[in-house]
């Protein structure tokens, strides 16, 4: 609810009204904490969470750091169709990031993040498989897999290699689909040489699963506030005093889950979880009604690099990478030329008409491509959850348990030495 009241005093805040949010508020209630949920923005899930593809994916696990990348992105700049666009800056929040992009961008890196976030995907996966049903139903879950879709030969073959190589280091299941077995959503027909199917993947409708989680979590007792910003933290002898729009709130416990925005919200300790906005764009388009029972899985426009995820009347065109920081305005010709670039491989998609307004958001990018979570050293009581980059819905689940690990409200069931917050020094 949007409300411009706020409790004097809270067991935990959780600062953040995103999936991240919502799934550390709904997971404290359940382990009997008594919640507060705050989100800047009129209504929650209205950043990251609002227009992505709603992946919960190991098969582009993958971080965007990789060999290759800076070159590539600096290189297409310019290019409205490129996928991903790196523009530097001399900033020092910018130059602390980037030490450790670099360093994320070697072969063993990789393999060590690529690793890590698959296993978190993992957690995250059976902690969705155990939620009742009504609530995974009430926000889409749907565990079909993800085809990844390749237009030509070549590109078919390396998206086989790649699928074998996911398979072989990282236990991925893969298997290949010919082109007239690709199940394209909305009853459209995929057009290509043919594809690979990952059966462990699954989708959710990301917007629903945000309101969702926080209906349920207020109906177990939290108070969850729309429209209320947080503006500073301060530790006192009593707790932690939480500066708001609305007045202050004496805390046990603070959950900064914020994404790109969360070091502001931690101010001078904000230094210690040095994170770039990474802006992507996505277009909804309304599907027939009689389509609901041919929805199939998400397609992976792979030579393209764009998602097509089937949502409840509707299907979602995801994708684009721009680091251009907070201040930058969205491109629209990014957003007007994903139509286009999709349409060779669904052909019939530029006759659906927009469901909704284009979406822009920005993802919380970590230097080394990993989540940062945990205490923030030097301030007692304050836990940090960002960063999450293009996987946060997909590890949403498992940083809610974190998160209530970490404040004595439950087990951890991954480790989390190597996700801590200060370690990009």
């Amino acid at each position: 609810m949007t409300g411009s009241e706020v409790p004097a005093v809270a067991d935990v805040v959780v600062v953040g009204g995103g999936a991240i949010g919502a799934w550390a508020a709904y997971t404290l209630m359940r382990a009997g904490r008594q919640v507060v949920l705050l989100e800047r923005d009129d209504t929650f899930g209205a950043r990251a969470s609002r227009g992505n593809a709603g992946l919960i994916t190991t098969s582009s696990a993958m971080p965007i750091a990789s060999p290759g990348v800076i070159r590539d992105g600096i290189r297409m700049a310019a290019d409205p169709d490129s996928p991903f666009r790196f523009r530097p800056t001399l900033s020092a929040e910018f130059v602390r990031w980037f030490a450790g992009f670099r360093r994320g961008c070697r072969p063993e890196a990789v393999h060590r993040v690529t690793a890590r976030s698959i296993e978190l995907v993992r957690a995250s996966r059976s902690i969705l498989d155990a939620l009742p049903a009504p609530l995974r139903d009430g926000f889409g879950y749907t565990t079909a897999g993800v085809t990844a879709l390749y237009g030509s030969e070549d590109t078919l073959a390396a998206g086989v290699a790649k699928a074998r190589h996911l398979g072989e280091d990282f236990g991925v299941p893969w298997r290949a689909v010919p082109i007239g077995e690709v199940a394209a959503p909305g009853r459209l027909r995929a057009v290509g040489a043919g594809g690979v199917h990952y059966p462990q993947d699954a989708h959710v409708d990301p917007e629903r699963m945000v309101h969702e989680l926080v209906a349920h979590a207020v109906n177990g007792g939290a108070t969850a506030l729309a429209g209320v910003e947080v503006r500073g933290l301060a530790e006192r002898a009593a707790g932690i005093s939480v500066h708001t729009s609305a007045g202050p709130i004496r805390a046990t416990s603070v959950v900064v889950a914020a994404g790109a925005w969360a070091a502001r919200v931690l101010g001078g300790s904000g230094r210690l979880v040095p994170m770039q906005p990474g802006q992507g764009y996505s277009i909804d388009l309304a599907t027939p009604s009689h389509a609901g029972s041919g929805l199939g899985p998400p397609i992976r426009l792979a030579d393209v690099r764009m998602m097509a995820t089937p949502l409840s009347g509707r299907l979602r065109l995801t994708g684009k990478l721009d680091l251009r920081g907070l201040s930058a305005p969205p491109d629209v010709r990014r957003a007007r030329r994903m139509l286009a670039l999709a349409e060779p491989y669904l052909p019939g998609l530029g006759r659906l008409q927009p469901a909704r307004e284009v979406w822009s958001g920005h993802r919380p990018l970590s230097p080394d491509g990993l989540p940062i979570i945990g205490p923030l050293p030097g301030r007692s009581g304050v836990i940090v959850a960002a960063g999450h980059g293009h996987l946060g819905v997909s590890l949403a689940p498992v940083t809610g348990s974190i998160v209530a690990a970490l404040l004595g409200s439950g087990d951890l069931l991954v480790e989390v030495e190597d996700l801590r917050v200060g370690r990009f020094g």
